[in-house]
């Protein structure tokens, strides 16, 4: 008699905790909306032009207009102050909107999050295939190279090349650039990731500049590169900061190096998608 007064109560809690936890998975694996992390003037103005910027010299304060209200960026905007005591001179931020029917037409396929995310990770630990990446290079007005060489290493020591590292629980990874313009130099790839986002920090592990002039110190060169999938899109969010030691009239160079590299990276994500 007592199972039979409590079964229609068991029975009825069961159904709720499966509907409970169907809803609850569902919602933790719905796209975010665009709408969700960035305002209706910016959304009208990306979606217009597919790349915003904003960029500042020496500010007492750095002021962030684009940064989409995610914990990954959050934590992108704060990892200069956690490394420094000091403001960086020169910062760049970019967002942009990578449309997925616009470009392959992937999203038709209508991939899940989970299968969109194990994607993109795979994607941005494959620095190798950066190796031989384009970049509009202003000193020289055309389409030149970026890495001439580019993989992954054991350490900033010994520089070994070794393969890709696939598995997201190894943090960081350390790469080897060879770039047209700043030359050989080592960075710190630190990877991030939760429910809405794939996230990255790359900092400097020697010092950057032109031949015979060290403008950039160890570790004051600091770039976060943010990819939060939405539905048929991708937000990609890209920071540099850096300490820069040259004269104001170098702002114009300083500008079109980092916008410059910034849309190499986005180049690189769309063509390897």
């Amino acid at each position: 008699m007592i199972f039979k007064k409590q079964a229609p109560k068991i029975l009825v809690t069961g159904i709720l905790l499966c509907l409970f936890s169907f809803n609850l998975f569902s919602q933790e694996k719905s796209y975010l909306n665009i709408s969700e992390v960035l305002d209706e003037v910016t959304i009208t103005e990306l979606l217009n032009k597919r790349v915003l910027r904003n960029f500042s010299v020496n500010e007492k304060e750095k002021k962030l207009i684009y940064a989409p209200n995610l914990e990954g960026v959050n934590a992108g905007r704060n990892k200069w102050s956690e490394i420094h005591d000091y403001e960086p001179n020169y910062v760049l931020e970019n967002i942009y909107y990578f449309d997925l029917k616009e470009e392959n037409g992937f999203s038709k396929q209508n991939p899940s999050k989970e299968q969109e995310f194990i994607k993109l990770n795979k994607l941005v630990r494959s620095v190798s295939k950066m190796t031989g990446l384009k970049y509009f290079s202003h000193t020289r007005h055309k389409m030149d190279v970026l890495y001439d060489r580019c993989y992954t290493i054991d350490n900033p020591k010994n520089k070994n090349r070794i393969a890709d590292v696939m598995d997201t629980s190894v943090n960081p990874i350390y790469v080897l650039f060879d770039d047209n313009s700043f030359g050989e130099y080592v960075g710190e790839l630190t990877y991030g990731q939760n429910e809405n986002e794939i996230y990255l920090t790359e900092i400097n592990e020697n010092p950057l500049g032109l031949p015979g002039l060290k403008a950039i110190k160890t570790r004051d060169l600091c770039a976060f590169v943010d990819m939060i999938p939405c539905k048929d899109a991708i937000l990609v969010y890209i920071l540099i900061e850096a300490k820069v030691a040259v004269p104001s009239g170098f702002k114009n160079m300083i500008l079109e190096s980092f916008t410059t590299r910034s849309d190499a990276i986005l180049n690189w994500i769309k063509s390897i998608y």
